[in-house]
């Protein structure tokens, strides 16, 4: 008995914390721009082409990166592809790079073969978009698919052919992470501010971005925002009820016997994975690299050596970042899981839908104050914006795992 009380105890601590340091600014924030809001900002010129390039932009982005993602990720998780682990890692590299990178390096490459009107358009940013996000499909499906048991393909194979199995017994299978690909990277898209930014195409994030830093118009961009977060809203909240209803199976050790089909001739697809590679992540950022050594390399040296001492600060706070991330996911997951909070899926639907603009901008806000300076002026601000933006992420990825884990093991 002490334990549960203790662990009730320790969860509705990190309720408190959340709430007093994410929902709270947002509410303020949110509370004090709609008293003055004028919806005269929501028809100024330009704003319908950027509802409808953020639109555009985020759900072709979602749409290409699920479908590139679920090849990859059958290639390299279910056929016999030689060097298939080192290819995933290889085509995991742009989750670890900012956008803003690959669309720098695109940009430049675009402008060597003079065509940089091709790149600052939208097109141009789902591109960029699609080869940022595809990883994050990738991973989601890779998962999904090592889950399943052989025995189910083999007992299909018996009777029909392996096109059947895929349709009627695999795609179902990984129906819910391609759902949450799509929903995961629609939103990181739409909300996506550096990419549209760099290559200078209007979208609802670069509009809000304009209203709080360039007018001070705290009022307008609450009021665009509230089109990304309902937009967000609609593309999440059907997802989100599908996967609440869907059966999860504990499949054991067995259920990682997978089955490898074994191709007859595997080097037209291992030449499409090796040229994804070469076109995605190897041609772009090769580029940017022999650019930053053209020339002195004494100035390589000197970026280097500038950049080293904020390399190691950017690490430690990702490593605060993520511990925090981790044992906030797992709490509400338990929560919503085993407790059956289920407010608290709806909160952090509703913080993940507002745009990473916002969340900036209510942060700053709450905390710059002579009170709470101690956490605006430390690292501390950097992780609660971590947790704001990327909590609901982590509370996904751990449902899935507890809803596998039969209440039969805790009992």
């Amino acid at each position: 008995m002490g334990r549960t009380i203790t662990e009730r105890t320790f969860s509705l601590l990190i309720v408190v914390l959340f709430g007093a340091t994410v929902v709270v600014p947002v509410l303020i924030l949110a509370g004090s721009a709609f008293s003055h809001m004028s919806f005269d900002a929501l028809i100024e010129p330009g704003i319908l082409k950027a509802i409808l390039n953020s639109f555009l932009i985020s759900f072709s982005t979602a749409v290409i990166s699920t479908l590139i993602g679920t090849v990859l990720a059958f290639l390299l998780t279910k056929t016999n592809l030689p060097f298939a682990g080192l290819m995933k890692l290889l085509l995991l590299l742009p989750l670890f790079l900012p956008p803003y990178s690959l669309a720098v390096a695109w940009s430049d490459l675009f402008l060597a073969f003079s065509a940089k009107g091709l790149i600052n358009s939208v097109p141009g940013v789902t591109l960029i978009l699609s080869l940022t996000y595809t990883p994050a499909a990738l991973f989601l499906i890779s998962a999904s698919l090592a889950n399943i048991h052989r025995s189910f393909e083999e007992a299909g194979e018996m009777m029909r052919t392996y096109r059947f199995v895929f349709l009627k017994i695999i795609l179902p299978f990984i129906r819910p992470a391609l759902l949450s690909s799509f929903s995961l990277i629609f939103v990181l898209s739409i909300s996506e501010f550096s990419v549209p930014s760099y290559l200078s195409v209007p979208v609802l994030a670069t509009h809000v971005f304009t209203q709080f830093t360039a007018f001070y118009n705290y009022s307008a961009a609450i009021g665009q925002s509230t089109i990304l977060i309902l937009i967000c809203l609609l593309i999440i909240y059907p997802e989100r009820t599908f996967l609440t209803n869907i059966s999860f199976w504990s499949l054991g050790n067995k259920g990682f016997q997978l089955k490898i089909m074994e191709l007859r001739s595997f080097s037209p697809w291992f030449l499409v994975c090796i040229g994804y590679f070469l076109l995605s992540e190897l041609l772009p950022l090769g580029y940017l690299g022999a650019q930053s050594i053209h020339g002195s390399f004494s100035n390589l040296v000197l970026a280097a050596d500038l950049l080293l001492p904020e390399a190691m600060h950017s690490v430690l706070i990702s490593m605060e970042g993520a511990l925090v991330l981790v044992l906030f996911g797992y709490v509400f997951a338990r929560l919503s899981l085993i407790e059956k909070w289920k407010i608290i899926d709806f909160i952090l639907l509703s913080v993940f839908a507002v745009p990473s603009t916002v969340i900036g901008i209510a942060l700053i806000r709450f905390f710059n104050t002579p009170s709470l300076n101690f956490i605006y002026g430390s690292s501390l601000i950097l992780v609660i914006a971590y947790l704001a933006r990327f909590v609901f992420v982590s509370q996904k990825i751990f449902l899935s795992s507890l809803r596998q884990i039969p209440a039969s093991y805790q009992e």
